[in-house]
């Protein structure tokens, strides 16, 4: 089996390999002719893709198909031009191809670091977090930390919330003002908990829970704080609990960027900026890591809205 990986191939002629269905819909051209509209993936990046006069079955979302075609560059960003495909058969596929993964190893150095982190709180704040993870099933330790634009693999989100956490320690050795580094440590490790419960991912592609779409993960994640207040009082004050739950709450930074509120002290400023700063510097590692011989210039990231110099 081949899983096709456009940016490998030449920029001329067919391309032949497999590809993960994420979305599928029959659409009409201007001319009132059907086409078939697809996101497909390599298990690593999702790609558009076009069947031209295509009214037949519409493939179904997690199948593998198996396409010839063509790699074009449409609105800055790489399309593929379908000439024919069909749905793979079980033998010539393996399901975790389509499934990025970090390393078993890798999540168990991640685990030890997450766990090495927390000896330096006072005790009911370890407390706290480990009935906030206990709660959730170890989840925290598989789960990704989005669909696609970053962290998007088994093990993201505690990839993430550990770089977050790294970050926001850093950004306070240069503050002016005393910051509370244990709420700090604790709000940056469990700003994005809601995520376990957002995505399911037991089999690809990685997509969203039917909670995820109802209610997102800084809702269920001031859900799960919330429970874990309730279970482990009095552990926390109830001022420290308040400022928790603001620092989730807020660690979007704006409103039209899916918060309900915005940072109103300097540990939720922090927390924003760093999580903000570790989403931003992985889509240039990505962008630096994936660009071609003599590259100059990225792909449109639309996470980013604009294109990075890779030089």
């Amino acid at each position: 089996m081949t899983v096709l990986n456009w940016k490998n191939e030449p920029s001329e002629g067919i391309v032949k390999g497999f590809l993960l269905v994420n979305e599928a819909k029959i659409g009409t051209t201007k001319n009132d002719k059907p086409f078939l509209g697809m996101k497909l993936s390599n298990g690593i990046e999702e790609i558009d893709a076009k069947k031209w006069d295509y009214d037949d079955q519409v493939p179904v979302v997690g199948d593998i198909i198996y396409i010839e075609g063509k790699v074009q560059e449409y609105l800055n960003c790489p399309q593929l031009i379908i000439y024919k495909f069909r749905r793979a058969l079980e033998k010539e596929y393996n399901v975790s191809d389509f499934l990025p993964s970090l390393s078993c190893n890798r999540i168990q150095e991640l685990t030890d670091e997450f766990n090495e982190i927390q000896t330096c709180l006072q005790e009911r704040y370890r407390v706290f977090i480990q009935e906030v993870i206990a709660n959730s099933s170890n989840k925290y330790f598989t789960a990704p930390a989005a669909k696609i634009h970053h962290h998007a693999y088994i093990g993201g989100l505690l990839e993430h919330s550990l770089a977050v956490c790294k970050r926001s320690l850093a950004l306070a050795e240069l503050s002016m003002i005393t910051i509370n580094k244990d709420l700090l440590v604790i709000g940056s490790l469990l700003h994005d908990i809601g995520k376990i419960y957002s995505y399911e991912y037991d089999k690809p592609p990685i997509r969203m829970s039917s909670e995820g779409k109802l209610l997102d993960h800084i809702v269920i994640g001031l859900n799960l704080i919330s429970d874990a207040y309730k279970n482990t009082m009095p552990l926390l004050d109830k001022e420290d609990y308040l400022h928790l739950q603001h620092m989730i709450a807020s660690h979007h930074g704006k409103l039209e960027w899916g918060s309900p509120i915005v940072p109103k002290t300097i540990e939720a400023e922090i927390l924003h900026t760093a999580d903000n700063l570790d989403a931003i510097d992985f889509k240039y590692n990505k962008a630096v890591q994936d660009k071609s011989d003599n590259q100059e210039w990225s792909d449109w990231i639309k996470g980013l809205g604009k294109e990075v110099w890779v030089k």
